[in-house]
């Protein structure tokens, strides 16, 4: 049997077939008249003979709020979930994640890289879901290729977004220390280099303030959660505005800002309480 997802497992015996196991799909494992359903919703240690790494305390936590998140939720009124549907994609091998990580010179923080390996690759999550691994690219080159990439010359190349860029050039602008006149301060140099006319410039100095900072969702306009990759947040969400407004850190770490949501989801349908629909 070869499982895929979390790494490739093989299992042998009399009669081996092999068959694909993701974290979303039905699979069937054959035991001699007995057929047993897994689904990417359980705990699929279960499989007593498989040699599976443990799933973190994290992604097996997580999987079952969003499963009874979706139960409650079954009409998707909750802002958002008629996009993600409170569905999750099949799971990535850690191997892309890592060469996602080489490609763009980024360590994710290993949240994140638990929920694409172990809960799935994008889907559901807060606002209008997580980002899966290769959404995540396309949606961060803007922000991160102009020192690496001219745009001009590969935007007709298939999967130009793919190209080599670092996503952690320099110390991220969310931090400890930041304030809004130091964000103030290069906000203004952005609008400032912008109306020079100078394209190749504004995108280097804009890219500047996203440097360390991984977009993982949107919320709707101009409005996003990013990841921070490194500094002393290292690990932290942060609401961010491409308006240039002063992001707002949440304070929490990717597992618990996500955790802390679908509970927040799951104890307003259990207290009755009228949906949240910022």
């Amino acid at each position: 049997m070869e499982i895929l997802g979390l790494d490739k497992i093989k299992k042998s015996g009399d009669n081996t077939q092999e068959m694909n196991i993701t974290g979303l799909d039905k699979i069937k494992q054959i035991n001699h008249t007995e057929s047993t359903e897994v689904t990417g919703l359980e705990f699929i240690r279960q499989l007593s003979d498989s040699t599976l790494p443990e799933m973190s305390k994290f992604a097996a936590g997580l999987i079952q709020l969003i499963k009874r998140a979706g139960e409650l939720d079954n009409e998707c009124e909750q802002f958002g979930a008629d996009r993600h549907r409170y569905r999750l994609n099949p799971v990535v091998p850690l191997s892309k994640v890592r060469e996602f990580e080489q490609r763009h010179q980024i360590n994710i923080p290993q949240g994140y890289v638990d929920f694409l390996t172990q809960v799935g690759n994008g889907g559901a999550g807060p606002y209008y879901g997580i980002y899966s691994l290769e959404e995540l690219e396309y949606r961060n080159f803007y922000a991160h290729s102009s020192r690496h990439v001219d745009y001009q010359i590969v935007r007709n190349e298939p999967d130009y977004y793919t190209y080599p860029y670092s996503i952690s050039g320099k110390t991220s602008i969310i931090h400890s220390g930041l304030t809004k006149e130091i964000w103030d301060q290069w906000a203004k140099a952005v609008t400032d280099v912008y109306q020079t006319g100078n394209q190749e410039a504004y995108r280097s100095v804009r890219e500047e303030g996203y440097s360390g900072l991984l977009e993982i969702a949107s919320a709707g306009s101009t409005y996003c959660i990013m990841l921070i990759c490194d500094g002393d947040m290292c690990g932290q969400t942060s609401f961010f505005d491409h308006g240039l407004q002063m992001p707002h850190p949440t304070g929490k770490s990717f597992e618990d800002w996500i955790i802390g949501y679908f509970k927040e989801v799951i104890g307003k349908f259990d207290d009755g309480t009228e949906l949240m629909n910022n």
